[in-house]
């Protein structure tokens, strides 16, 4: 009987070996080379010139539109008190502006008169203190940069005279951003307040008096003519505007034959217009007032 050998064919488990690999690459260096460090630095450096120049270019920019005004013509003559009272006249054409400096007797007003706009700005100045008032152009007063005289105007006698009255609103403008550069800058951090014009009052007979029991009372800077219903009148351009003044003295500017007088109000009791005779007087109580000043 033959014998069979079984052999042993227990199966052979196969063997996994997990070895780390091998960084057969070299490391690189975490410092940065002095080219490397050299392109950074010029980078800087050129990069600060590109924003100086920006900055440079934006300063020269609006210099050039605050300094564009182009002077038309100077006035300079005197009141009935011996008063020097000077005018200038300039203008931006490219900006569509007009702008009356005018000095008198202490008091400075500058009106500007945005054209593209459509606004005109109004900064007085006198001892009473600094406001800027901002209303809708009237262009029916006003003359475009185009059609300004360029050599000085010799007002006449017969020149006309318009009294212009706003009544101020109490509440103040913050942001001037929307009047652009040069209106902005004209009011920078001073009051500045809307006004829209008032055709309040009714022509009535004023009492002539200068004496303190009027009810509300003016800067002693205003020029007191008269009191009606118990509030004082400041005279100006033959024309008498009682109530009570946002701005102790009105302001008044010469352009295209016309004196304009503008008066700040919080509220009109009353106006009045002075008969004059001759044309170029203005009479109350007995005292004179000669156009435009009174």
């Amino acid at each position: 009987m033959t014998g069979v050998k079984m052999a042993d064919d227990k199966a052979q488990q196969p063997t996994f070996v997990i070895a780390a690999p091998q960084d057969d690459q070299p490391k690189k260096s975490s410092r940065l080379t002095r080219k490397n460090i050299l392109i950074a630095v010029v980078s800087l450096v050129i990069t600060a010139l590109i924003l100086i120049a920006v900055l440079v270019g934006i300063r020269l920019y609006s210099d050039h539109e605050l300094e564009s005004l182009k002077l038309q013509y100077s006035m300079n003559m005197k009141d009935k008190d011996n008063q020097n009272v000077n005018q200038n006249v300039s203008a931006d054409a490219n900006a569509n502006i007009v702008q009356y400096d005018v000095q008198k007797d202490g008091v400075k007003a500058t009106i500007l008169q945005d054209f593209d706009k459509g606004i005109q700005v109004s900064r007085v100045e006198s001892e009473s203190g600094v406001a800027c008032y901002l209303a809708a152009l009237n262009r029916s007063n006003a003359q475009e940069p185009s059609k300004l005289p360029t050599t000085t105007p010799t007002p006449g006698d017969d020149s006309q005279t318009r009294q212009l009255v706003y009544k101020v609103d109490n509440k103040p403008i913050k942001d001037l951003s929307f009047l652009g550069k040069r209106a902005s800058t004209l009011c920078a951090n001073v009051p500045t307040h809307w006004m829209v014009p008032s055709c309040d009052g009714d022509e009535t007979g004023l009492t002539n008096s200068t004496s303190a029991d009027a009810t509300h009372s003016v800067q002693k800077r205003a020029t007191v003519c008269a009191t009606c219903g118990g509030y004082y009148c400041v005279c100006g351009c033959c024309n008498a505007v009682c109530g009570s003044f946002a701005s102790s003295t009105y302001t008044w500017y010469y352009s295209n034959g016309v004196y304009y007088c503008t008066y700040y109000m919080y509220y009109v009791s009353c106006r009045v217009y002075l008969n004059a005779y001759p044309y170029y007087n203005c009479y109350l109580g007995g005292r004179q007032y000669y156009y435009p000043w009174s």
